[in-house]
């Protein structure tokens, strides 16, 4: 089994389209960023999840809904520097 590469952090958001709060789950995330469920860990909400993000990516909703744009900048980043933070 292959580790997982992405932690999700499922969360409020308030969409640019109608700007209205919206809850993005994980399974939302995962096909907003076209990610297969093996490749990702679910971060907790209100828990220290620090842990998680060693070696991984960090991925949450996105208000403008450039998720491919924004995994290709994060996944750059990740390999250029070896880690990022969440936003």
């Amino acid at each position: 089994m292959a580790a997982q590469k992405y932690v999700l952090f499922p969360g409020l958001i308030v969409s640019n389209a109608d700007a209205d709060q919206h809850w993005v789950d994980a399974v939302t995330l995962m096909k907003c960023y076209r990610l297969a469920a093996q490749d990702c860990v679910v971060a907790t909400p209100g828990r220290d999840n620090s842990r998680l993000l060693t070696g991984r990516i960090a991925l949450g909703p996105r208000f403008r809904g450039d998720y491919a744009e924004h995994l290709t900048a994060r996944t750059r980043a990740f390999l250029s520097r070896g880690s990022i933070a969440l936003r």
